[in-house]
């Protein structure tokens, strides 16, 4: 559960890493930024399994708030859900 969450908090967290990062952008694939949670994956959770996938979404766009260099969300298309969270996590949106 939270796998990709999980990931991209890995990701981002290896990015504040990086001395000579200067810039980060976020762009979806295929037109979209982002469709938000698998609404298959939510409708199978019981309470706690819930409560662990949101707190590790939450974690994932909490890593990319704290990054140490301007991160500009590139909206194209559909941005529903958590992907909203996201965008509003990072310093500046394009859309």
């Amino acid at each position: 559960m939270g796998k990709r969450a999980d990931r991209a908090k890995a990701e981002a967290e290896e990015l504040a890493d990086d001395a000579e990062l200067r810039l980060v952008t976020l762009r979806g694939a295929g037109g979209t930024f982002a469709a938000g949670a698998n609404v298959r994956v939510l409708h199978g959770l019981d309470p706690e399994g819930a409560r662990a996938y949101i707190t590790s979404l939450h974690r994932a766009i909490d890593a990319v708030r704290r990054l140490p260099v301007p991160v500009i969300a590139v909206l194209q298309g559909h941005c529903y859900g958590a992907a909203m969270e996201l965008a509003a996590a990072c310093d500046m949106r394009i859309a």
